[in-house]
């Protein structure tokens, strides 16, 4: 078997990493060029026997063909290298026969997940004995101090990895799934902005035509009940709510707040729910702007609107 230092070293001398000096200082959340927004695993954790569609909301297209291309990673090396998987196919099969499985034993896809819009991660009724072993594995391997270490206790982190191509540009995200180990565990599900509305502060409904240059004083519809209950951790104590924020991104004009949040107890959903967007000048903005407004909790579930 590989050892996984000699891994890193094939992956890291095999191609560019999509970095380089940048320039521009707008706000993260000002869209003007292609970008992934959010990928949406539903449901975002994956039991023994269970499946998950792969989504992603995409801005700045402008009506532009797009390229898909979606992969997984059992072991990516984290935001230092861009994410690089560290974990080849042909390696993945390697641990898998070290620790005395088969791939077809894991259960899981191969990492290339195709080229569709949208992809679907299957895991087999038998994967989680499998995964877990492969998981140790990885934790017992030469892991250099950047890369994350597994932790192996309800389930394995892996790494989602979405490219797109427009217009000759390629923009790539990630996103972290959780694959558990048994059925059991209580996975996390997606909190949701369905029902949610978009309204101005004091209940007036937001004008379908907007003036430039003035300020929008936002509330959004999301209550305290989109935040789960979560699972004590191992000091025990009572189940907490999870934490909730949301971008919100724009393609034109600022917003006050790039993100807000709910803390149960600490900061309230009010300070979530509201926002302010100015538009600012006309050769900023032109004849029409969008607001993306993502909603994520702080275990890997997200929803767009």
């Amino acid at each position: 078997m590989r050892r996984l230092s000699r891994v890193f070293a094939l992956v890291f001398a095999g191609g560019a990493v999509l970095t380089g000096c940048v320039e521009s200082f707008d706000p993260f959340n000002l869209v003007q060029s292609p970008r992934i927004l959010a990928i949406k695993a539903a449901p975002p954790s994956v039991a023994p026997g269970g499946e998950t569609e792969l989504s992603a909301l995409l801005a700045g297209i402008d009506g532009a063909e797009v390229s898909h291309a979606w992969s997984w990673c059992p072991l990516a090396a984290g935001s230092v290298t861009g994410f690089d998987c560290v974990v080849s196919q042909e390696s993945l099969e390697q641990l898998a026969g070290a620790a005395g499985f088969s791939f077809e034993d894991l259960g899981v896809p191969a990492l290339d997940l195709g080229t569709d819009p949208t992809a679907v991660f299957a895991t087999e009724a038998s994967s989680g004995p499998a995964l877990q072993a492969i998981c140790r594995a990885l934790t017992s391997e030469d892991i250099p101090s950047f890369v994350p270490v597994p932790d192996c206790d309800r389930g394995l982190d892996a790494t989602v990895s979405l490219e797109i191509e427009v217009d000759g540009q390629r923009v790539q995200a990630v996103k972290t799934l959780e694959l558990l180990f048994d059925g059991q565990t209580s996975p996390n599900q997606n909190p949701s902005l369905e029902g949610a509305g978009l309204e101005l502060e004091g209940g007036l409904e937001l004008p379908e035509t907007l003036v430039v240059g003035e300020s929008y004083d936002l509330l959004l519809g999301v209550t305290e009940e989109q935040a789960e209950l979560a699972e004590p951790g191992e000091e025990g104590g009572a189940a907490e709510r999870e934490i909730l924020f949301v971008t919100w991104y724009v393609t034109a004009g600022e917003t006050e707040a790039r993100r807000t949040s709910f803390i149960d107890g600490e900061i309230p959903i009010e300070t979530l729910q509201k926002n302010t967007w100015k538009l600012g000048r006309f050769d900023e903005v032109g004849d029409e702007a969008e607001l993306f407004v993502v909603l994520q909790d702080g275990r890997g579930g997200v929803d767009w609107k």
